[in-house]
């Protein structure tokens, strides 16, 4: 055979074989794609619980189109707005299949892929004010590489958004996200960055402004039934609220945190947040720290209680300033449901809490074990009230010149002045005297504290032990 005919031979071998491997790879894309949005929606079944309506949060496949050398796939993003409507995100997706996809090759990586991914936002009833902002242009727009082992890197693209309508007008500077994939696609790191995005209504007066944005997120797979560890931040260097009718509010270096660890229906979480300065119009409130923690918390239990709440309360169709009145079924409904959050006897916390001003801080820490009563039904429920608190602990410590000052700045008077500083004095003087005669704080130079525990029926102040009520009388005395 001549050389023409044997190389004319192996490209149509090699050929045949490629398209062969791509069709195959292209069929093992599909597969661990679909595995990947179940996942998600695994997640946030676990999140939210299995009894979340059918239009809650949901990621779909609307359209798969599988080919030979590469894929058209649509995926939805399905919610609720604030009025409970049902909500659409479109995503296009075209998809080159490895192992040596031409986009990949054409943009200088040469290493196999499992798929490279191009992807962008298509119109909505929800974006499609941001499609007409950009004169057609897609909002936003992705390129995603995808290995063999299971890893993989996605960078998207926000653009702008400039929208007014009806007096109100809302500005988004864009930016940037990045997301990477690893542990069979289990694991993530993401992290997004957002110059500024402001909102202001020429109707009301009121604006919102936050500059400096940062999100990020990280999450861990491991374990057999498998933990789930999540980490969330958002990061802002200035959040700025005006209204027509009061002073603006300006916070600085603002942090939320949320940590949590999820084994089957057991939830640990920790949230935090962190401002680094507090400023309503010239006052300088200081800077503030809170965090919140929860532990032995059975996610399925609490969430059938909310659902159930949320079906009851549309049964009686409310008015916006109804109350509601629950009938004895819909009564003992809720406490069995709620019977049902304690069994797993929870834990909730506020720790730390600190507020700090130029003149000193102020710190409490509180931390309740709760627990179903022993022997308890649903008829019941109103009476062991109590019993459900097994055990709390509260430290509280207020500094009285940061009180002065403080009390001095919510009278309107930014840097404080004699008369107000006197008012504040008096103020604190004549709690702290009270709670004091009744034994349920001390005050030590300039801080009044008080540690409080209870537990077994018995409460304990400051290391001496009373009972409920007279824990109960003495408070009222203090505060009456």
């Amino acid at each position: 055979m001549k050389k023409g005919a044997k190389l004319l031979t192996a490209i149509i071998v090699l050929g045949a074989v490629y398209t062969g491997t791509s069709w195959y790879v292209g069929k093992e894309a599909q597969a661990t794609i679909e595995q990947m949005v179940q996942r998600a929606n695994d997640r946030l079944t676990a999140a939210l619980g299995v009894n979340v309506p059918e239009n809650g949060v949901k990621v779909a496949i609307s359209e798969y189109k599988r080919h030979v050398f590469s894929s058209d796939v649509v995926y939805t993003l399905q919610m609720q707005d604030s009025q409970g409507a049902p909500v659409e995100y479109l995503l296009s997706d075209h998809l080159q299949h490895g192992p040596f996809p031409l986009g990949a090759l054409q943009s200088g990586h040469f290493a196999p892929l499992m798929a490279l991914s191009r992807a962008q936002m298509i119109p909505s009833v929800a974006t499609q004010k941001w499609f007409d902002s950009l004169q057609g242009q897609s909002p936003v727009v992705a390129t995603t590489r995808v290995t063999f082992s299971g890893e993989g890197n996605s960078v998207w693209q926000l653009k702008p958004l400039d929208v007014k309508e009806g007096g109100d007008s809302l500005k988004f500077s864009g930016g940037v996200i990045n997301a990477t994939l690893s542990n069979n696609f289990q694991d993530s790191v993401v992290k997004g960055t957002f110059e500024a995005l402001e909102y202001a209504s020429a109707r009301s007066g009121d604006s919102v402004q936050i500059h400096g944005i940062v999100l990020g997120s990280t999450t861990n797979v491991a374990g057999e039934p498998s933990t789930v560890k999540s980490s969330s931040q958002a990061v802002a260097e200035q959040f700025t609220l005006a209204s027509a009718d009061s002073v603006p509010v300006q916070l600085s270096k603002v942090a939320i945190n949320l940590d949590s660890q999820q084994r089957n229906n057991q939830l640990e979480g920790a949230l935090q947040y962190s401002l680094g300065g507090i400023r309503l119009g010239e006052a300088d409130f200081g800077s503030l720290t809170a965090g919140f923690k929860g532990s032995n918390l059975d996610v399925q239990a609490l969430t059938d209680l909310v659902v159930t709440y949320d079906r009851i309360k549309a049964l009686h169709n409310l008015g916006p300033d109804d109350e509601l009145e629950l009938t004895p079924d819909e009564a003992a409904q809720l406490r069995n449901k709620l019977w049902a959050v304690l069994d797993s006897q929870p834990t909730v916390s506020i720790d730390p809490f600190i507020w700090k001003n130029g003149q000193g801080e102020s710190t409490l820490k509180l931390a309740v074990n709760l627990a179903r009563p022993a022997g308890s039904d649903a008829s019941e429920a109103a009476l062991l009230l109590p019993q459900v608190i097994k055990r709390l602990e509260l430290n509280l410590a207020i500094a009285k010149p940061m009180f002065i000052q403080t009390f001095s700045q919510f009278q309107g008077v930014p840097g404080g002045n004699g008369n107000a500083a006197m008012m504040g004095a008096m103020v604190f003087d004549m709690y702290a005297a009270r709670l004091g005669r009744a034994g349920l704080a001390v005050q030590a130079e300039d801080k009044l504290s008080t540690a409080i525990r209870y537990e077994n029926d018995s409460v304990e102040v400051n290391g001496k032990a009373m009972s409920v009520p007279e824990f109960l009388q003495r408070a009222i005395s203090a505060v009456m």
